[in-house]
């Protein structure tokens, strides 16, 4: 378990009994992780990392804020940063994008409650209700609309799946004029955030994990 703070520090839980108490109560689901949770045994766990990570050669973490998080847990650790390679972007942002009537605002990738939808919606709502001038734009999934999608006033789209390579044109054909990554975990690497920010697009997100 993990909280945030305004200080953007992380609250990483150290206690074994509450960590093997949410694994038990199926707060790490089965399929997620590809075992039994009634196998782990969270102090075998740290015990067995700790011997395998110290045993390496080198450790590699794909952000700071992942290497911050596995230090946490192991601090004699010595991490090396080595962030995944983002080579299918082009730079597709217009200023115009950013000043007309209506701003689109976007949402990238496959985006579940752990990385936010539930904020897509009530935001939705909050545009709605308040009649403001902006349409969101999902280009990818969420978990209740993992098909392309547009709904009847024009305020929200969503395109479905896409392939990466197609990222910088999509955002350039719907306008985009600002993406949101609101990952509300802790994420040790964010391809969309590289990607957005590669292609030209300025970002609104949550002060921790790697997209900050």
């Amino acid at each position: 378990g993990m909280n945030f703070t305004t200080e953007n520090s992380l609250d990483n839980e150290m206690d074994l009994r509450k960590c093997q108490s949410c694994i038990n109560a199926g707060l790490i689901t089965s399929p997620w992780i590809g075992m039994n949770k009634n196998v782990i045994n969270i102090k075998d766990w740290r015990e067995k990392f700790s011997t395998f990570l110290s045993g390496a050669d080198d450790v590699f973490a794909p952000s700071r804020s992942a290497s911050e998080i596995i230090n946490y847990y192991y601090p004699e650790l010595k991490i090396k940063i080595k962030e995944h390679e983002v080579s299918h972007h082009k730079y597709t942002f217009c200023p115009k994008f950013a000043n007309i009537n209506e701003l689109n605002i976007a949402f990238l990738g496959a985006i579940g409650e752990h990385k936010g939808s539930n904020m897509i919606y009530e935001l939705l709502d909050a545009i709605r209700k308040e009649q403001l001038p902006l349409k969101l734009n999902v280009i990818g999934i969420t978990n209740l609309h993992p098909t392309p999608f547009v709904s009847e006033d024009g305020r929200f789209e969503v395109t479905g799946p896409y392939q990466r390579e197609q990222v910088s044109n999509l955002l350039a054909a719907h306008k985009i004029s600002i993406v949101v990554i609101n990952s509300i975990c802790p994420e040790i690497f964010s391809y969309t955030a590289n990607e957005a920010l590669l292609s030209g697009y300025p970002i609104v997100t949550f002060d921790f994990g790697a997209p900050a």
